[in-house]
């Protein structure tokens, strides 16, 4: 089996998240700065090697009956498995925790002090991750839309989602933004406990400020990847053929 570029880097970019966890686990001692990381990052990256022994194993391939089974194997087929850029998706939120490996931690060294515009180096890997996630939902409820059958009791809710791709995406994006810094803040409230309340001995740090610019940072990539799905629906439009040609 001959391995994609897309392959390559998501290969790489698991070994980077496995030393960048192997790195916090020395470090700190404390399971809230490695595992959670490791797992989730580590699903996202071999999620098309994962799904392809999942379908291998239930013989999706085969099957003939079109039922919600067969458009979520469709789906994940145009998403994961045939995607030669299925890395895109996911390697923002990888890269922002390799970018929190002990020696070149962005959040919390000198490079924390670096600012771009008022805001955080942090503010980058925040803003791209929040583009690619809602890159990923545009993508998801078109090959949806395609997959579906037209017979199908839920093909009017999903005609309707494609439709209003945007107001989607913008509750996933705010959804995973209010789990992620809830996410943080609870990690962080474990942590400071755990070090007997000493930040020096944490490898991240929280604040009201930073949290408000990790929101601001998620919404400006999500109004950037907007932008970039109107203007492709725009060059659709334009280019299409008129019916009868």
């Amino acid at each position: 089996m001959r391995i994609r570029t897309g392959d390559g880097w998501r290969y790489a970019l698991e070994v980077g998240l496995l030393i960048t966890a192997n790195a916090a686990r020395i470090e700190s001692g404390l399971l809230t700065a490695w595992v959670f990381h490791a797992i989730g990052n580590s699903f996202l990256l071999l999620l098309p090697e994962i799904y392809r022994g999942a379908a291998a194993a239930f013989s999706l391939d085969d099957r003939s009956e079109l039922d919600a089974l067969t458009t979520f194997h469709g789906v994940m087929r145009d998403i994961v498995l045939d995607n030669p850029y299925y890395v895109e998706y996911v390697a923002p939120v990888v890269i922002a925790y390799i970018l929190a490996h002990p020696k070149w931690n962005i959040y919390k060294s000198e490079w924390a002090n670096e600012q771009l515009g008022g805001f955080g180096l942090d503010s980058i890997p925040h803003a791209m991750t929040a583009y690619t996630l809602s890159i990923m939902v545009f993508d998801t409820l078109a090959a949806l839309k395609y997959h579906v059958p037209s017979s199908a009791r839920w093909a009017r809710q999903v005609k309707w989602a494609e439709s209003h791709s945007e107001l989607i995406a913008s509750a996933v994006l705010a959804l995973a933004t209010t789990l992620y810094e809830s996410g943080e803040y609870a990690i962080h409230q474990s942590e400071m406990k755990a070090v007997h309340n000493n930040p020096d001995k944490i490898a991240m740090e929280w604040s009201v400020e930073d949290t408000i610019q990790d929101i601001i940072s998620n919404a400006v990539g999500g109004l950037a990847s907007f932008a970039r799905h109107r203007l492709k629906r725009r060059r659709k439009t334009r280019y299409a053929v008129p019916a009868g040609i």
